[in-house]
Protein backbone atom coordinates (compact mmCIF):
# COMPACT_ATOMS: atom_id res chain seq x y z
CA UNK A 1 0.00 0.00 0.00
CA UNK A 2 2.70 2.52 1.11
CA UNK A 3 4.38 1.94 -2.58
CA UNK A 4 0.91 2.49 -4.10
CA UNK A 5 0.67 5.70 -2.52
CA UNK A 6 4.11 6.74 -3.46
CA UNK A 7 3.50 5.96 -7.09
CA UNK A 8 0.07 7.96 -7.26
CA UNK A 9 2.32 10.87 -5.76
CA UNK A 10 4.39 10.99 -7.99
CA UNK A 11 2.13 10.65 -10.81
CA UNK A 12 0.85 14.03 -9.26
CA UNK A 13 3.65 15.73 -7.65
CA UNK A 14 6.17 14.52 -10.50
CA UNK A 15 8.82 13.47 -8.65
CA UNK A 16 9.88 9.87 -9.10
CA UNK A 17 9.09 7.46 -6.46
CA UNK A 18 12.16 5.82 -4.65
CA UNK A 19 13.19 2.28 -6.21
CA UNK A 20 12.93 -1.44 -4.89
CA UNK A 21 14.62 -4.57 -4.68
CA UNK A 22 11.44 -6.79 -5.33
CA UNK A 23 10.85 -7.75 -8.89
CA UNK A 24 8.65 -5.83 -11.19
CA UNK A 25 6.16 -7.30 -13.96
CA UNK A 26 6.99 -6.77 -17.63
CA UNK A 27 5.90 -4.11 -20.06
CA UNK A 28 3.39 -5.32 -22.50
CA UNK A 29 2.56 -3.64 -26.22
CA UNK A 30 -0.50 -5.07 -28.44
CA UNK A 31 -0.70 -4.31 -31.68
CA UNK A 32 -3.75 -4.71 -34.03
CA UNK A 33 -3.61 -4.15 -37.42
CA UNK A 34 -6.33 -1.48 -39.42
CA UNK A 35 -6.89 -0.80 -42.61
CA UNK A 36 -4.72 2.19 -43.08
CA UNK A 37 -3.28 2.56 -39.32
CA UNK A 38 -1.79 0.38 -36.49
CA UNK A 39 -3.59 0.72 -33.42
CA UNK A 40 -0.78 -0.20 -29.87
CA UNK A 41 -2.36 -0.33 -26.79
CA UNK A 42 0.66 -0.02 -24.18
CA UNK A 43 0.67 -1.24 -20.57
CA UNK A 44 3.73 -0.25 -18.09
CA UNK A 45 4.46 -0.64 -14.83
CA UNK A 46 4.01 2.98 -12.77
CA UNK A 47 6.93 2.36 -11.04
CA UNK A 48 9.35 1.73 -13.36
CA UNK A 49 7.91 3.77 -15.51
CA UNK A 50 7.93 6.84 -13.47
CA UNK A 51 11.56 6.48 -12.38
CA UNK A 52 12.29 6.02 -16.35
CA UNK A 53 10.03 9.20 -17.76
CA UNK A 54 8.42 11.64 -14.85
CA UNK A 55 5.24 12.92 -15.50
CA UNK A 56 4.53 13.60 -18.57
CA UNK A 57 3.67 10.32 -19.30
CA UNK A 58 2.24 11.50 -23.10
CA UNK A 59 5.34 12.80 -23.90
CA UNK A 60 7.74 10.43 -23.37
CA UNK A 61 5.64 7.85 -24.90
CA UNK A 62 5.85 9.72 -28.14
CA UNK A 63 10.02 9.94 -27.46
CA UNK A 64 10.11 6.70 -26.81
CA UNK A 65 7.90 5.00 -29.57
CA UNK A 66 9.39 5.01 -33.26
CA UNK A 67 8.13 2.83 -35.77
CA UNK A 68 9.56 2.82 -39.35
CA UNK A 69 9.12 1.44 -42.52
CA UNK A 70 12.06 -0.98 -43.40
CA UNK A 71 13.43 2.27 -45.36
CA UNK A 72 13.60 3.85 -42.46
CA UNK A 73 11.11 6.12 -42.90
CA UNK A 74 9.02 7.44 -39.88
CA UNK A 75 5.87 6.65 -39.30
CA UNK A 76 3.41 9.04 -37.92
CA UNK A 77 2.09 8.90 -34.02
CA UNK A 78 -0.15 9.69 -31.71
CA UNK A 79 -0.93 8.78 -28.42
CA UNK A 80 -4.87 9.36 -27.71
CA UNK A 81 -5.19 7.99 -24.10
CA UNK A 82 -3.27 8.24 -21.01
CA UNK A 83 -4.50 6.78 -17.30
CA UNK A 84 -3.59 4.19 -14.93
CA UNK A 85 -5.13 0.64 -13.55
CA UNK A 86 -4.79 -1.87 -10.93
CA UNK A 87 -3.26 -5.11 -12.27
CA UNK A 88 -2.85 -7.06 -9.16
CA UNK A 89 -0.89 -5.96 -6.39
CA UNK A 90 0.66 -3.30 -9.64
CA UNK A 91 -0.65 -0.31 -10.71
CA UNK A 92 0.18 0.39 -14.20
CA UNK A 93 0.19 2.93 -16.91
CA UNK A 94 -1.80 2.04 -19.27
CA UNK A 95 -2.06 4.25 -22.82
CA UNK A 96 -3.25 3.71 -26.83
CA UNK A 97 -1.84 5.06 -29.56
CA UNK A 98 -2.55 5.13 -33.43
CA UNK A 99 0.40 4.30 -35.92
CA UNK A 100 -0.10 5.36 -39.38
CA UNK A 101 2.71 4.92 -42.32
CA UNK A 102 3.78 7.43 -44.61
CA UNK A 103 1.92 7.84 -48.03
CA UNK A 104 -0.28 5.66 -47.08
CA UNK A 105 1.58 2.66 -47.29
CA UNK A 106 1.09 -1.17 -46.04
CA UNK A 107 0.63 -1.71 -42.25
CA UNK A 108 1.47 -5.13 -42.68
CA UNK A 109 5.35 -4.62 -41.52
CA UNK A 110 7.36 -2.44 -40.03
CA UNK A 111 10.30 -2.03 -37.91
CA UNK A 112 9.11 -1.23 -34.07
CA UNK A 113 11.16 1.12 -32.01
CA UNK A 114 10.45 1.00 -28.62
CA UNK A 115 12.26 1.02 -25.05
CA UNK A 116 10.05 2.93 -23.02
CA UNK A 117 11.89 2.03 -19.50
CA UNK A 118 14.28 -0.38 -21.43
CA UNK A 119 16.31 2.71 -21.55
CA UNK A 120 16.79 3.09 -18.28
CA UNK A 121 16.30 -0.08 -16.50
CA UNK A 122 18.44 -2.74 -18.27
CA UNK A 123 16.53 -5.86 -16.63
CA UNK A 124 13.06 -4.56 -17.96
CA UNK A 125 11.69 -6.76 -20.66
CA UNK A 126 8.27 -5.75 -23.09
CA UNK A 127 6.44 -7.91 -24.59
CA UNK A 128 4.85 -7.17 -28.05
CA UNK A 129 1.96 -9.29 -29.58
CA UNK A 130 -0.60 -9.06 -32.48
CA UNK A 131 -4.36 -9.64 -31.98
CA UNK A 132 -5.58 -12.14 -34.61
CA UNK A 133 -8.57 -13.69 -35.39
CA UNK A 134 -8.76 -15.75 -31.99
CA UNK A 135 -6.65 -14.09 -29.64
CA UNK A 136 -3.19 -12.53 -28.96
CA UNK A 137 -0.29 -14.00 -30.44
CA UNK A 138 3.20 -13.15 -28.64
CA UNK A 139 5.59 -12.28 -31.59
CA UNK A 140 8.59 -10.99 -29.57
CA UNK A 141 10.22 -9.11 -27.09
CA UNK A 142 11.75 -5.66 -26.55
CA UNK A 143 14.63 -6.30 -23.84
CA UNK A 144 18.96 -4.38 -23.78
CA UNK A 145 21.71 -6.16 -25.46
CA UNK A 146 23.98 -6.83 -22.59
CA UNK A 147 26.78 -7.04 -25.35
CA UNK A 148 26.06 -4.23 -26.97
CA UNK A 149 23.98 -1.93 -24.79
CA UNK A 150 21.60 -1.52 -27.57
CA UNK A 151 17.84 -2.06 -27.58
CA UNK A 152 17.38 -3.96 -31.20
CA UNK A 153 14.03 -2.84 -32.73
CA UNK A 154 11.76 -5.45 -33.71
CA UNK A 155 10.73 -6.08 -37.58
CA UNK A 156 6.61 -6.96 -37.07
CA UNK A 157 5.00 -8.45 -40.24
CA UNK A 158 1.78 -9.58 -40.11
CA UNK A 159 1.23 -10.20 -43.77
CA UNK A 160 -0.08 -14.33 -44.86
CA UNK A 161 -3.62 -14.01 -43.63
CA UNK A 162 -2.58 -12.51 -39.98
CA UNK A 163 0.53 -14.60 -38.64
CA UNK A 164 2.45 -12.63 -36.54
CA UNK A 165 6.17 -12.78 -36.96
CA UNK A 166 8.87 -10.42 -35.47
CA UNK A 167 12.72 -10.78 -35.88
CA UNK A 168 15.50 -8.61 -34.17
CA UNK A 169 19.10 -8.11 -35.18
CA UNK A 170 18.13 -7.58 -38.68
CA UNK A 171 16.51 -11.29 -39.19
CA UNK A 172 13.31 -11.31 -41.20
CA UNK A 173 10.38 -13.63 -40.30
CA UNK A 174 11.55 -16.55 -43.34
CA UNK A 175 15.47 -15.81 -41.55
CA UNK A 176 13.86 -16.70 -38.41
CA UNK A 177 12.06 -19.95 -40.35
CA UNK A 178 15.44 -21.30 -41.50
CA UNK A 179 17.49 -20.48 -38.27
CA UNK A 180 14.66 -22.97 -36.18
CA UNK A 181 14.85 -25.64 -39.22
CA UNK A 182 19.01 -25.65 -38.82
CA UNK A 183 18.30 -25.93 -34.84
CA UNK A 184 16.42 -28.51 -35.30
CA UNK A 185 18.33 -30.71 -37.46
CA UNK A 186 21.49 -30.02 -35.32
CA UNK A 187 19.48 -31.11 -32.59
CA UNK A 188 18.25 -33.93 -34.44
CA UNK A 189 22.41 -35.00 -35.55
CA UNK A 190 23.47 -34.64 -31.52
CA UNK A 191 20.92 -37.00 -30.39
CA UNK A 192 21.48 -39.50 -33.00
CA UNK A 193 25.34 -39.72 -32.42
CA UNK A 194 24.66 -39.45 -28.89
CA UNK A 195 22.56 -43.06 -29.07
CA UNK A 196 25.02 -44.18 -31.17
CA UNK A 197 27.61 -43.40 -28.65
CA UNK A 198 25.62 -45.34 -26.19
CA UNK A 199 24.79 -48.20 -28.17
CA UNK A 200 28.21 -49.11 -28.75
CA UNK A 201 29.44 -48.74 -25.24
CA UNK A 202 26.88 -51.37 -24.37
CA UNK A 203 28.40 -53.60 -27.04
CA UNK A 204 31.80 -53.40 -26.13
CA UNK A 205 30.85 -54.01 -22.38
CA UNK A 206 29.01 -56.84 -23.13
CA UNK A 207 31.78 -58.38 -25.49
Amino acid sequence: MIVLVLVAAALLLGSPPPAYAHPMPDSAVVLEMGESSVSASIRIPAEELMLASGADVRSYLSAHLRPVTEDGVPWQVSIDEVGTEQSGSYREVVASARLTPPGGGAVGRFVLGYDAVVHQVATHVVVVSVRVRGGLREVGVVRMDNRTMTIPPLVVDVGGGGRGAVSSFGLDAEQVAELAVAAVAAAAVVIGGSAAFVARRRRTSTS
